[in-house]
């Protein structure tokens, strides 16, 4: 029937509503006989005033609980409230007063909560889920709907048993002050999806949804708490836009309307607000569109239902109204009630079915067997881990991309940097937006403002990228954005907006002037924390603007860019736990404790996120510095698979090595040699017939220095300790020909105290390597020197020397730059975790230089030792491996190359290409946990580190540490076994988890 006609009709009982509308799943899902056994009984035990009492909710203030009490007290004894709910407090006040109000009424009182975007809408103390218009950019409804569970979950805990949400209002009017972002957006459709998979969530999980402001309070200009704001639209509009997810919410079957206060000239009210109109709450709302659930009125005290100065609760429930938000002057509406119902016959039974209706609820509800909320713990349950997640996908879910000129999200080549200004608030204010950038490439950071937006964008004129997050619309943002675009022109300068999108047409040129756009909607911490990912692709973007913005974006405008770089979440949105965490906090702390390590970084990344990224200790015994994210380790062995391996892949990708080459053809001085027949993969697989290591303290000592032997294990009268538990010769010392005990032209890297090295070593080095003798058995065995050898060949095919070249192909296009060699050419001495104690060579600590000796008289710089990095850098790389060569939108290495290094693996041992893997025929010699896949392959390192990639479970964990600090004899590092056992966990984590 078409609506105009429909509301021409005139409205008989109210009773005829409740038998030909549509009774909700909440109600019809329930065990009838018992439910209505229950009412019965209820209903029956009742008086008077306790049957009108069931019509009406009162709110009450919780910051005071003693005069709350009081309140409260009086307010049942007198009226019998059936529904109760409080302003804003804390969690604990609103659980102790819902207890509270339940323990003192004969009947179940029904505790209802205003919670829009979740219980902070009320209590700040618990998750601030996004406002309604984050959420009517997501494309996922079933996130909507998991946000309704976690809401109802969250509710019970403080026994709250209705919510007063969603808002189901089609905000079509920009100037709307008091719905705007409260509204899922102006498109009806996208708001009745929403709507009501949120209700379903909410009602799945055991807490009535309640959905408002009907008939629609979109359109108005006026707020209803001050005044009756007047919707003049037309029948059809309201009919198209305003009633669409009322209708939609009442076909699922769901359980709550209120009704608004509003003057609608298209349906008849006059000058009556709708909440007091029959025609528009029993004629439209329950026999047009079919609705019989609750109808809950819109708090009877604002203006918009108060206008004329009378009590209007009586006139609420005669327009159709089940519950009854604070009437005005409590006690007239109570006893206008209480007459009405005692004047008998179609007067009462209306009361009667009313009252009996909202027992159903109750029933359903789950207060015929009421329970008082346990308040010990509560907040730790409302604040639990699967809270932060269901919060984590919203806000990343909502991510909109409003422009992406030249694909340039996610920002590219990282190796030109990147600046990130904040405009509008103090960097420290946008602290997890800056720092999340920071964990994907070398930022700078500034505050931008109109006078040095200009100086900014000339001194970062050469950065690929300078990124602008606006936290407010205000003139002075405005012209600071207008003069940085104006000065860096428009195709590197990406603008991310943390405010509502309408005010995203207050930037409208600037927008326009910019390549790239991104509304994040919020200035939450994870609203920063996505949009900075997005940024660089370690998210992905696909929401849709939820309205329109003039001169900027039409209603589901939106470009979709999928992750493409490492992101970061929480364990269990990859299918970890939180348990894996507390193993690591435990093991790690006692690896500490005990002197395993001083400190040490884990990082555990599965799916494409960093889920671990955590640090220990610190970075030497002194413990006068905190290991944090940047701190960098000697990586010692791990170099080999990590920068090595980096040069050695690159170099075939490009054809200019082949790994079935022989070493002759890369390495002239080896033509004619045994070695000089290797091949690229002999020396890969460690099948060599090489030693493991040069003699090197032999090499480098001159041997006119001492007599006798060089060095014992034990004290004794002629010998000092050198390192660990080694002793060297009292006279013996370092050679003068190829070292210096100072800096000079030809000796000018230092290595030590009083140790500096140059060419002329390094050479030196290189001919002790082509000089060693080979076993002719060339079966499997481990050799540093394979990979100096394989350093050489890189160098010679390529014409860079080695540090360049896997900087520049691989490592800043990642945006690894804290991976590197020679790290105090870079980074301070304190931002590098220590190593060993050498009273010999190096005079003292090693600290920024290399802890091999093979690689320190190489200069810092070859293939078995030399680079430094993080663990977050580090997983950059192992991330672009595991996306066949691919990282941020730019191919690093073809997907040929990578599946054949990670891939491949001897025929004569456990080994890979280059890589450690699991070695299932000698498992005690194994540095990986049984449970690893066959398809792991990583290395460990002498210092105390490693790293691991398991492409089956798409999982990188890397461990890195200084166990050599001060001493390499330390075994407590085997004992705790920290690196090993880390592994373990997470294996375990897995299984948990792939059961549930």
């Amino acid at each position: 029937m078409h609506l105009r006609k429909f509301l021409l009709l005139g409205i008989s009982l109210i009773a005829v509503s409740i038998i030909t509308a549509k009774t909700p799943l909440f109600i019809s899902n329930q065990p009838q006989d018992e439910m209505d056994a229950w009412v019965d009984s209820v209903y029956n035990s009742m008086t008077p005033e306790q049957r009108v009492g069931q019509l009406i909710a009162q709110s009450f203030q919780s910051k005071d609980v003693n005069a709350a009490k009081r309140q409260i007290k009086s307010t049942v004894e007198k009226y019998h409230i059936g529904w109760a709910y409080f302003s804003s407090g804390k969690a604990e006040h609103y659980a102790e007063l819902a207890n509270y109000v339940n323990s003192i009424s004969s009947t179940p009182v029904a505790i209802a909560l205003d919670g829009e975007w979740g219980l902070s809408m009320r209590m700040p103390d618990t998750p601030r889920f996004p406002k309604n218009m984050m959420l009517g950019a997501v494309q996922d409804d079933m996130l909507i709907y998991e946000y309704g569970r976690e809401m109802a979950r969250e509710c019970k805990e403080i026994g709250v048993n209705v919510n007063f949400a969603p808002t189901a209002d089609v905000n079509s009017n920009p100037l709307n002050p008091v719905i705007g972002t409260r509204s899922f957006g102006e498109d009806a459709e996208n708001v009745a999806h929403k709507v009501v998979a949120y209700s379903r969530g909410l009602e799945d999980g055991g807490v009535l949804s309640v959905a408002k402001h009907f008939p629609g309070h979109g359109d108005t200009e006026k707020d209803s708490h001050k005044t009756l704001p007047i919707v003049d639209r037309s029948l059809a509009s309201i009919e198209s836009i305003d009633l669409v997810p009322f209708q939609a919410y009442t076909n699922a079957g769901l359980s709550g309307v209120m009704v608004g206060h509003l003057q609608i000239p298209a349906l008849k009210t006059g000058n009556n607000p709708t909440s007091l109109t029959p025609s528009v709450v029993t004629g439209l709302l329950k026999q047009r569109l079919g609705f019989g659930g609750l109808v809950f009125t819109d708090a009877l005290t604002m203006q918009g239902a108060r206008k004329s100065g009378n009590p209007n609760g009586l006139r609420a429930f005669l327009a159709g109204a089940d519950v009854l938000l604070e009437p005005y002057n409590l006690e007239k509406s109570f006893n206008e009630l209480l007459d009405y119902y005692n004047q008998g016959g179609d007067k009462q039974k209306s009361i009667e079915l009313t009252c009996k209706k909202v027992l159903r609820y109750k029933y359903a509800l789950g207060l015929n067997n009421y329970k008082p909320v346990n308040i010990d713990g509560m907040m730790e349950r409302i604040n639990s881990r699967h809270a932060q997640l269901v919060l984590r996908k919203l806000y990343a879910a909502a991510m909109t991309i409003v422009k992406n000129d030249g694909d340039c999200l996610p920002v590219k080549h990282l190796e030109n940097k990147v600046s990130v200004a904040v405009a509008g608030e103090k960097v420290d204010d946008a602290k997890v937006f800056t720092q999340t950038c920071a964990l994907y490439t070398d930022i700078t950071t500034h505050h931008l403002t109109e006078h040095n937006a200009e100086s900014w964008a000339e001194d970062n004129d050469s950065a690929s990228a300078l990124v602008i997050g606006v936290f407010n619309n205000n003139g002075g943002t405005k012209r600071a954005i207008a003069k940085a675009i104006a000065k860096a022109g428009k195709s590197k300068v990406v603008l991310v907006f943390f405010i509502k999108p309408y005010d995203l047409a207050d930037f409208s040129e600037e927008i326009a002037g910019s390549a790239a756009v991104i509304e994040a909607y919020e200035d939450h911490a994870f609203a920063q924390e996505y949009a900075a990912q997005v940024v660089f692709g370690g998210s992905d973007a696909s929401g849709r603007m939820p309205v329109s913005v003039a001169g900027v974006a039409k209603v589901g405008d939106g470009v979709t860019v999928m992750a493409s770089r490492l992101g970061y979440d929480v364990p269990e949105a990859v299918g970890l736990d939180q348990k894996l965490v507390e193993q690591i906090d435990s093991i790690a702390n006692l690896g500490v404790k005990a002197g395993a390590f001083p400190g040490c970084q884990v990082i555990v990344a599965r799916h494409g996120k960093i889920v671990v990224k955590k640090s220990y200790g610190y970075t030497d015994n002194g413990k006068d510095d905190a290991v944090n994210g940047n701190t960098i380790y000697d990586l010692a062995s791990v170099s080999k698979a990590t920068g090595t391996l980096s040069g050695i892949m690159k170099a075939v990708d490009d054809k200019k090595l082949n790994i079935n080459g022989f070493l002759s053809d890369y390495i002239p001085q080896l033509k004619g040699s045994s070695k000089g027949v290797l091949t690229i993969r002999d020396l890969l697989f460690h099948e060599t017939g090489m030693p493991p290591s040069l003699s090197i303290y032999e090499q480098m000592t001159d041997p006119k220095s001492y007599t006798g032997a060089l060095s014992v294990g034990k004290k004794s009268a002629n010998y000092k300790r050198f390192a660990g538990g080694a002793y060297i010769n009292n006279t013996a010392h370092v050679r003068s020909d190829i070292t210096s005990p100072k800096r000079t032209d030809k000796f000018n890297v230092q290595i030590g105290k009083n140790l500096w090295v140059g060419q002329i070593t390094m050479d030196s080095v290189m001919n002790m390597i082509y000089n060693e003798r080979q076993r002719t058995n060339h079966n499997y065995v481990y050799s540093c020197l394979n990979f100096c050898l394989l350093r050489q060949a890189e160098e010679n095919v390529t014409g860079v020397r080695h540090d360049r070249y896997v900087y520049d192909n691989i490592f800043h296009r990642i945006g690894a730059f804290r991976t590197v060699y020679r790290p105090l050419d870079f980074f301070p001495e304190k931002e590098i975790a220590a190593t060993e104690l050498d009273e010999y060579f190096r005079e003292g600590y090693i600290r920024g230089v290399v802890h091999d000796e093979t690689a320190a008289f190489s200069g810092g710089i070859q293939g078995n030792a030399g680079l430094f990095s993080n663990a977050n850098d580090l997983a950059k790389l192992c991330q672009m491996w595991l996306f066949g060569g691919m990282y941020g939108g730019e191919r690093i290495l073809s997907q040929s190359t990578v599946n054949t290094f990670l891939t491949m693996r001897s025929l004569n041992s456990h080994r890979g290409l280059g890589f450690d893997k699991p070695n299932f025929k000698r498992p005690s010699y194994s540095s990986i946990t049984d449970a690893a896949s066959a398809e792991v392959v990583g290395h460990t390192g002498f210092t105390g580190t490693s790293f691991w990639v398991d492409p089956k479970e798409d999982l990188i964990y890397i461990f890195l540490s200084n166990r050599v600090c001060p001493s390499r004899n330390n075994p407590a590092f085997s004992k705790i076994g920290a690196r090993y056992n880390i592994f373990d966990y997470i294996y375990d984590s897995i299984k948990r988890n792939a059961k549930q």
